[in-house]
C-alpha cells in the first residue's frame, strides 16, 4: 500500500500544476479533484488507518472550525447560498487533503518528498509549455497565464517551483555536482515565467526567497563570492529581460503612484463591513452585499474577519502561528533552509492574495510540518536523518 500512496501523492502534487484546466469543459471538475479522490482512497483504506492526528489535532481543528464558521456565516446572511457553493467546496475539499497529507506524512515521512518534487516537476512543465505559447492566454496588461488560470495564482506556483530547483541547485551534495547545471538551468524557466505573469506579490516572494536562500547557504565564503559576482555580472541582463515583463511596469506603478491594483480601494470599502457583525462575521456574503458579486479583498486575514468575526480570526492566526513556527524551527534549530523559504509565498499570498482554496499551500505546511516532527532517533546528534535532508545539508550519505 505504501507504494501506491507514493504514486498517489506524486500524482496529486503534479496534478496542482492543472488547476484550473476543466475535465468537462465548464469548470467545477478539475485534474486535481479525481486525482484527489483517488490518492484520499489509499490513504483512508490503508491497514492501520485511524482518524487521530496526535499532535496535529489542534491545527487541524482550528482550520476546520474557520471553515465551519464562514459557512454557517454565510448561510445565515447569503440570499442565495448556490453562488458560494464552489468557494465553500473548495475550502472543505482543502481541509479532507490537509488530514490526507498529514496521515500519510505521519506514517510515512519520506513520501512529502516525492510529492515537493512531483508538483515541481510539473511547474517546470508548464513553464515550458508556456514559453512556447501552448495553452496561454495573454490579458490587455500583457500578463500571462495558462488554461484561464489567475495569474498571482500561477505565478506562485512557479515561484515555489524555482524556489525548490534553487536549493537543490546551492545546498546538493557534492557527489551529484554533475546535477547542478541542470536544477539550475530548471530553475530558470518557471523564473522567466514568473516574471510574465507581471504578479507583483509572486516576483516579489520568488526575489525575497532568493535572497533569504542566499545568505541562508552554508557554504565556503569563496563559493558564495562566484554565486555574488555572478550575480552582478548577469544583472544588466536580467535588468533588460525584466523591462519586457509587465511585472516591471506594474512595479513601477506601484512605487511611483502607490497603485495597489484597486486592493486599497476594496480594503477602505469594506472597513463598515468589518463591523457589521464582528464576533461571528458575516460569510461570504457580505462581499456580494457589497459589490454585487463575491469580490475577494486580496487580504486572508481581512477576507476571515468579515467572513468568521474575530472568533474565526483568532481560529486563523493560531494555524499560522503554529505553521511559521514550524518554520523557524526549521531554519534555525534543525538548520534546513527549504521548509521555511517556502513559506514566503505563504506569506506572499496572506498579506495581497489568497490561501483558503489553495491547495499548494497546505502542501508546503505538510512538508513544514513533516520535517519538524518526523521521528528520529534520540541519540542523533542531529535532527536532520532523512537522504533529503543530509543532502540539502551538504553531507554525505551512504
Amino acid at each position: 500500500m505504501y507504494k501506491y500512496q507514493r504514486i498517489g501523492i506524486a500524482a496529486y502534487c503534479f496534478a496542482l500544476n492543472f488547476d484550473s484546466y476543466s475535465l468537462l469543459g465548464g469548470g467545477g471538475l478539475s485534474i486535481p479533484k479525481v486525482v484527489a479522490v483517488l490518492y484520499f482512497m489509499t490513504v483512508v483504506f490503508s491497514t492501520n488507518f485511524s482518524l487521530s492526528l496526535g499532535r496535529h489535532t489542534k491545527l487541524f481543528a482550528a482550520l476546520v472550525s474557520v471553515f465551519l464558521l464562514i459557512t454557517l456565516s454565510t448561510y445565515a446572511h447569503a440570499d442565495d447560498v448556490s453562488v458560494f457553493a464552489l468557494k465553500i467546496f473548495a475550502m472543505f475539499l482543502n481541509s479532507i487533503m490537509f488530514f490526507a497529507l498529514l496521515k500519510h506524512s505521519q506514517r510515512d515521512p519520506e513520501a512529502i518528498h516525492f510529492g515537493i518534487l512531483a508538483f515541481t516537476v510539473g511547474a517546470i512543465l508548464t513553464s515550458a509549455m508556456t514559453l512556447i505559447g501552448y495553452g496561454i492566454e495573454t490579458s490587455s496588461e500583457g500578463r500571462v497565464t495558462m488554461f484561464g488560470d489567475n495569474e498571482n495564482a500561477f505565478g506562485l506556483r512557479l515561484a515555489v517551483a524555482c524556489i525548490v530547483m534553487s536549493t537543490l541547485a546551492l545546498e546538493a551534495n557534492h557527489k551529484i555536482f554533475g546535477w547542478r547545471s541542470i536544477f539550475i538551468v530548471s530553475s530558470i524557466l518557471p523564473a522567466m515565467v514568473v516574471l510574465k505573469t507581471g504578479s507583483r506579490v509572486a516576483a516579489i516572494s520568488l526575489f525575497l526567497a532568493l535572497f533569504v536562500m542566499l545568505f541562508n547557504f552554508r557554504a565556503l565564503s569563496w563559493k558564495k563570492l562566484i554565486i555574488i559576482l555572478f550575480g552582478i555580472a548577469s544583472a544588466p541582463f536580467l535588468y533588460a529581460y525584466l523591462e519586457t515583463t509587465p511585472v516591471f511596469e506594474r512595479l513601477l506603478r506601484t512605487y511611483h503612484t502607490g497603485d495597489l491594483a484597486g486592493r486599497d480601494k476594496i480594503w477602505e470599502d469594506l472597513q463598515p463591513v468589518m463591523f457589521a457583525s464582528p464576533i461571528i462575521g458575516s460569510g461570504f456574503s457580505a462581499f456580494s452585499t457589497r459589490y454585487g458579486q463575491f469580490t475577494s479583498p486580496h487580504n486572508v486575514f481581512i477576507e476571515v474577519l468579515i467572513a468568521s468575526g474575530v472568533i474565526g480570526l483568532a481560529f486563523y492566526l493560531y494555524y499560522c502561528w503554529y505553521i511559521f513556527r514550524a518554520g523557524w524551527y526549521c531554519i534555525f534549530v534543525l538548520r534546513i533552509s527549504l521548509p521555511a523559504i517556502l513559506l514566503i509565498p505563504f506569506l506572499g499570498g496572506l498579506l495581497s492574495g489568497h490561501t483558503l482554496d489553495v491547495k499548494l499551500f497546505y502542501l508546503l505546511h505538510v512538508y513544514v510540518l513533516t520535517i519538524v516532527y518526523k521521528p528520529r532517533p534520540n541519540s542523533a546528534p542531529s535532527r536532520v536523518q532523512s537522504r533529503w535532508d543530509l543532502e540539502s545539508q551538504g553531507m554525505k550519505t551512504a
